[in-house]
């Protein structure tokens, strides 16, 4: 949970390309979802020419963000 609460999140995996850009498109593609991101992490292997970013967010949006990112083209991964 975050620090002061007893909140549980959900976790998202969701590819991102290695251009510029893109993390910052998909941090604004799930605000403008009306989605509250509560934090992020970006694991990107060396050579690769992806990342890919974990979201944690609160468990009853996570249907809702799977099928906005999918519909704006963004790889989910889990």
């Amino acid at each position: 949970g975050k620090h002061g609460t007893q909140t549980r999140f959900a976790k998202l995996l969701v590819k991102v390309d290695d251009r510029p850009g893109q993390l910052a498109r998909l941090l604004t593609d799930i605000g403008d979802a009306g989605v509250n991101m509560e934090d992020v992490r970006l694991e990107h292997a060396e050579g690769s020419q992806y990342g890919v970013a974990e979201i944690l967010i609160l468990p009853e949006s996570i249907l809702e963000l799977e099928g906005v990112l999918d519909e704006l083209g963004w790889q989910v991964l889990g």
